[in-house]
């Protein structure tokens, strides 16, 4: 894992094929795009990974986790995740503010760590971004409780909309609008 700053998030994320700016914003290029909203379900605690999980591609590939927000969950849950986001970041020798470097590129071998910052997305209610390197879909967690899975490609999007319906999920057809989040 290596955490990257805003700048250089952005330039990661258009070598991906994707457009991106501050703050951290990203959008599909061109006009078409095809897009789903994923609300959460009401589940255990103990079943928060694996929800989130469904988030990561299914390949083991070089993913951008970019955090834009994180501190809708109230001022204790805040502590937590930050504790916790800097014990993973000095665990890769960071010590950055959480705030110079909010961009953490994962390699394909590091799926353990994506599903850790993919899980306290969800968990801690976080803006963030996860963003495959093969840059044909991107997903945008949103802090109010749901996510926009935003697809170049009408197979991506039917693929990815049956990831999320083999979970007995519902997902919800998105405006074109909310693939420049």
């Amino acid at each position: 894992m290596r955490t990257l700053t805003n700048v250089e998030a952005i330039d990661w994320v258009h070598s991906a094929g994707l457009d991106a700016d501050a703050p951290p914003r990203v959008s599909l290029p061109g006009q078409s795009s095809f897009v789903f909203t994923v609300r959460w379900p009401k589940i255990l605690p103990y079943q928060v990974p694996h929800f989130a999980n469904l988030f990561l591609p299914l390949e083991p590939t070089e993913t951008l986790f970019w955090l834009a927000d994180n501190g809708a969950s109230g001022a204790m849950a805040f502590e937590i995740a930050c504790r916790a986001l800097k014990l993973l970041r000095s665990a890769y020798g960071e010590h950055r503010g959480i705030l110079e470097s909010p961009a953490y590129l994962l390699g394909g071998d590091e799926v353990v760590d994506a599903r850790l910052l993919v899980t306290m997305a969800v968990l801690f209610c976080w803006d963030a971004y996860v963003i495959p390197a093969h840059g044909r879909y991107f997903v945008w967690i949103d802090d109010d409780e749901a996510a926009d899975v935003c697809c170049k490609s009408k197979e991506d999007y039917e693929h990815l909309l049956e990831k999320f319906r083999g979970w007995g999920l519902n997902p919800e057809v998105a405006s074109v609008d909310a693939a420049e989040k």
